[in-house]
């Protein structure tokens, strides 16, 4: 059957789109190689709209007053311009709060959009420019090392990476005493993290990024609102890196990694991300969303607060399985990487590769 594929590989091709939240510029070309922080393209947009009833500040009736407004849609007001000349001796004439443009007139009122802000979008990968969305963005196809986590608190970071696991620390959880001006500038991975004051001093440093293997679900909200990046491998409460993702991290220290901390979406399969750009050997196959569920295939427990974890499928079991919910659902016999047998639902399965 097939199933979720989930990547932690050395060397692979991925393809990744990046698009502007409305429509704007493009700045880069077909075939461009780009830096992950390059902008790629950009727009503005207003963060602010003002609505100015010019009959009831008038005190006179809406098709009055849309004979005096003297402006139109697409105008650009400057603040005070005259939108609607005084009514009589005893009012005053209507002015444009704010610095605008015109986007309604009609029964009587104006609405302004106000507060233009301009939105760069970074490139977040390191790559080519292998198509172009007209005012919308870019695909950017890139050659390198892998590694999809489960949770992301939305930022992106860039840097070197840095351990910050101790010799003969078996928990190895994210060490506040290790957390030094050594690690500033870095994306730094750890096993655990259950303290406040960790992910406090790593943001105050700062460094540029936390992978980490599990993390206490009482630090979620601190995560988010943190402006540091932050990706969760395994999952919620207190697990263990997995030893295929702690070895690919091993391999890779000292050198440039990007982290994308993605929200998980299980129906899109966006995902947060650890990439490390290769050199391009233009023979590597495209990474797929999709992988066989089979006897021996390497899965990633997913979505179980139970359980988490990388093992191999050893069965599948031939009826359905009552778990402790009291649901009964297809499940399969998983040998996790300390050995131990547990019967897992299949949806809860995602392919390794």
């Amino acid at each position: 059957m097939y199933a979720p594929l989930s990547h932690i590989h050395p060397s692979t091709l991925i393809q990744r789109k990046r698009v502007l939240p409305v429509p704007g510029r493009i700045l880069v070309g077909q075939g461009q190689v780009v830096s992950p922080m390059e902008v790629v393209a950009e727009t503005e947009f207003s963060s602010e709209h003002v609505l100015l009833d010019v009959a009831a500040l008038l005190h006179i009736s809406s098709e009055e007053a849309d004979s005096l407004i003297n402006c139109h849609v697409g105008d650009r007001l400057s603040v005070n311009q005259v939108i609607a000349p005084a009514r009589g001796f005893f009012s005053f004439p209507v002015l444009s709060p704010v610095n605008g443009h015109v986007i309604l007139v009609g029964e009587g009122q104006v609405l302004l959009e106000a507060g233009d802000s301009k939105f760069e979008l970074l490139a977040n990968y390191q790559g080519k420019i292998t198509q172009i969305f007209q005012d919308k963005g870019v695909e950017i196809t890139a050659e390198g090392s892998i590694i999809q986590g489960l949770w992301g608190n939305g930022k992106f970071g860039f840097g070197s990476l840095q351990s910050n696991f101790v010799k003969g620390n078996s928990d190895n959880i994210l060490n506040i005493d290790k957390l030094n001006t050594n690690y500033r500038g870095s994306i730094v991975f750890a096993n655990h993290c259950s303290d406040k004051k960790a992910l406090k001093k790593a943001a105050d440093l700062p460094v540029r990024g936390l992978i980490l293997g599990s993390i206490s679900s009482d630090l979620l909200s601190q995560a988010i609102d943190l402006d540091l990046p932050i990706m969760v491998t395994e999952g919620f409460g207190h697990h263990r890196m997995s030893s295929l993702v702690y070895k690919l991290l091993q391999d890779n220290i000292n050198k440039d990694v990007i982290l994308i901390g993605n929200n998980f979406d299980p129906y899109t399969g966006v995902r947060p991300e650890v990439f490390i750009p290769l050199p391009s050997s233009g023979k590597k196959p495209l990474a797929m969303d999709f992988g066989f569920l089979s006897v021996g295939s390497q899965v990633r427990i997913i979505l179980n607060p139970g359980l988490s974890g990388v093992g191999t499928v050893s069965r599948f079991l031939e009826d359905r399985f009552e778990f402790p919910s009291g649901l009964k659902l297809p499940a399969a016999e998983i040998r996790l990487e300390n050995g131990k047998m547990e019967i897992v639902p299949l949806v809860n399965l995602e392919v390794i590769n």
